[in-house]
């Protein structure tokens, strides 16, 4: 199986910035570290995005707010590798060399055991993408490749991580406010900070909490739980196609509330309300499911 790499993005807004700063600190190229969250509780500030500026954009709004955009990714985009190997190297020797060496150094998180099994007869040269290298050295076992500005390169084998034992929480458990007059007491170690109601998916459920910097897209995965004795869950109906298939039924909620943190979305505007985490959340089912693997 081949997963397209992902890009990991930001979008930040400066307003009112003092023009002589804006032109001297801020370039094409320039690193940017964004930290958010909240002054007290369990979600304090940390580091939710580290990467480079891409394009700056200097606007006006209102006449007097002068506004400075900045388009920043992070992981592995606009790199490249040039260099050449020797005979009897690995795979796993080559993802470490391409990572010494490519013209944006990387690197290198977690690799499945499969890559240093075998050595290579002859000698090669690694010239082009490296999004597009690891993507080959992975769909070759079958396994998923992708680089993030937390771990690095990591070629690992999902399907491990579906069939395994059960998932163990990484967080405190995920629950809606208490409403005002309720009897409902506080249970010690829940977070009472979802916001609306949790969307059920094929794969698992998406749904919004206040922002919580801890989350990460990593390997091992963080895996989040939602109090299920409080959380009600907006369910898909009982058949719903899914792609091209309009005979299967969806898979029902996890009873144990447990879902691997498979896609994150931070956002907020400190002159406004919203400061939220979104997170698509999966079930060991629902990632063999997408992974198109049998249940």
């Amino acid at each position: 199986m081949q997963v397209e790499l992902p890009l990991w993005w930001a979008e930040i807004s400066i307003y009112n910035l003092d023009p002589n700063t804006m032109n001297t600190i801020i370039q094409p190229g320039s690193t940017v570290v964004l930290q958010a969250g909240y002054a007290t509780g369990s979600h304090k500030m940390a580091t939710i995005f580290q990467g480079q500026v891409f394009q700056p954009m200097w606007t006006r709004e209102n006449v007097v707010d002068y506004k400075l955009t900045l388009r920043c990714f992070a992981g592995n985009a606009k790199n490249w590798v040039d260099t050449n190997y020797p005979r009897l190297q690995t795979e796993a020797d080559l993802v470490n060399l391409m990572a010494r060496t490519a013209q944006n150094q990387m690197h290198v998180g977690h690799l499945d055991p499969i890559l240093s099994q075998t050595k290579l007869s002859r000698g090669g040269v690694l010239l082009g993408d490296p999004n597009q290298i690891l993507g080959d050295i992975a769909s070759g076992h079958g396994l998923v490749a992708w680089v993030d500005p937390t771990s690095g390169i990591n070629i690992v084998d999902l399907g491990n991580l579906a069939s395994g034992g059960a998932l163990t929480p990484t967080h405190d458990p995920y629950a809606p406010p208490i409403p005002p007059g309720s009897d409902q007491k506080a249970k010690t170690g829940t977070d009472y900070c979802i916001i609306g109601t949790p969307q059920q998916t094929w794969e698992g459920v998406n749904f919004e909490v206040l922002l919580d910097p801890s989350l990460k897209i990593k390997y091992p995965p963080d895996v989040v739980k939602l109090d299920m004795s409080s959380t009600t869950i907006d369910l898909l109906p009982l058949s719903q196609p899914f792609g091209n298939d309009s005979q299967g039924f969806i898979p029902p909620p996890t009873a144990s509330g447990n879902y691997i943190v498979a896609g994150l979305r931070h956002y907020g505007d400190s002159r406004g309300n919203p400061w939220y985490s979104e997170i698509c959340g999966v079930t060991q089912n629902g990632l063999l499911l997408a992974m198109g693997k049998p249940q």
